[in-house]
């Protein structure tokens, strides 16, 4: 193919690399996904117990306002890179290219065992 027919590296069709094509993968090593589990989690608190709640001790505001910015300063943005993900998958910003089992129901019976666990 010459350089007149290719398309350029930048069009929707181009594969993700890196970081994003594993974020987009179908499946995740268990460590890989414990990970993505944990690490926004610990991020939160770190946000909190560094930034936030000095910063809402040092103004004498009620302490839950701390909770407030570390969710704005980390949660926020995460939610939209997923949904920017979601638009490199998709094309539309959706969570449908980038949660993939939004399809398929949980039977009662297994919603009640998580709930019970």
């Amino acid at each position: 193919m010459n350089k007149a027919t290719r398309p350029p590296a930048d069009t929707q069709d181009a594969q993700p690399k890196g970081f994003v094509a594993k974020l987009l993968a179908d499946r995740h090593s268990v460590p890989f996904s414990i990970a993505l589990h944990l690490v926004p989690g610990a991020a939160i608190v770190a946000v909190y117990a560094f930034i936030a709640a000095p910063l809402v001790r040092a103004i004498n505001f009620p302490i839950f306002l701390a909770w407030a910015i570390a969710l704005a300063i980390v949660l926020f943005p995460l939610q939209l890179f997923l949904l920017w993900l979601g638009k490199k998958q998709t094309g539309r910003f959706t969570m449908k290219g980038v949660v993939h089992y939004r399809d398929k129901p949980l039977s009662r019976r297994k919603v009640f065992w998580l709930g019970a666990a």
